[in-house]
């Protein structure tokens, strides 16, 4: 579960201050598949990242698998979030110095401190990467990399995946696989997930739709 309360985030310049986030409240329910939409530079990825405990909020509770985040220190927010919650960037953000199954292999690290490598090889043989595990992401496609990230964002099995425009650097034939990929695993393990996109007719596939203009 999921639940936001007085929720506000500024960002402050030398000329203005801009209101990116603010919510009364908001829940999103344990294993519910959420779209959050909105225009670029919305707020959508300040809302994942509050959501995250990558960026602090200005005030209000955020509160992820019954744990408040606000107020963990920020040692015991990584902490968390590594147990915790799954990040799919649309970007990848893949390591370039290690192999498809390393990339996965360190997101076990970051949580546990302990890789089990036949775990991450699964993850990945379910994605259809058995053959790429040691595969550089140069060595990859597009839609292969994407598959990496996800495996890597899922295979500790987070009770929160969250999605930051997944979709936004495939083809529609990879980005339909992706979400086919990312729903398979919510069927399987029950992860709340919360996808940000710019895309009504991949918005229409979660169980809702929440409008980032509409939160403030």
């Amino acid at each position: 579960m999921i639940e936001l309360k007085n929720l506000r985030k500024d960002y402050t310049n030398e000329n203005n201050t801009s209101q990116i986030v603010n919510i009364f409240h908001l829940r999103i329910e344990d294993g519910e598949k959420v779209a959050l939409m909105g225009a670029s530079g919305s707020g959508k990825t300040t809302f994942l990242n509050l959501i995250s405990g990558l960026v602090n909020a200005d005030s209000g509770e955020i509160i992820v698998a019954d744990q408040s985040l606000c107020s963990l220190s920020e040692a015991r927010r990584d902490q968390f979030r590594a147990n915790n919650i799954g990040y799919l960037f649309q970007s990848f953000h893949l390591l370039d110095g290690y192999s498809a199954l390393e990339n996965v292999e360190l997101g076990m690290l970051f949580a546990e401190g302990v890789v089990n490598r036949q775990q991450a090889i699964d993850e990945l043989s379910q994605l259809g990467l058995q053959d790429r595990l040691n595969h550089y992401p140069s060595q990859l496609s597009v839609g292969q990399q994407a598959r990496v990230a996800l495996a890597r964002a899922t295979v500790n099995r987070p009770r929160v995946i969250l999605a930051d425009e997944p979709t936004g650097a495939l083809d529609s034939s990879n980005a339909d696989e992706v979400i086919k990929l990312l729903f398979d695993h919510n069927e399987r393990h029950g992860s709340t997930i919360v996808c940000a996109t710019h895309d009504y007719e991949l918005a229409a596939k979660f169980d809702r739709t929440i409008n980032v203009s509409e939160l403030r």
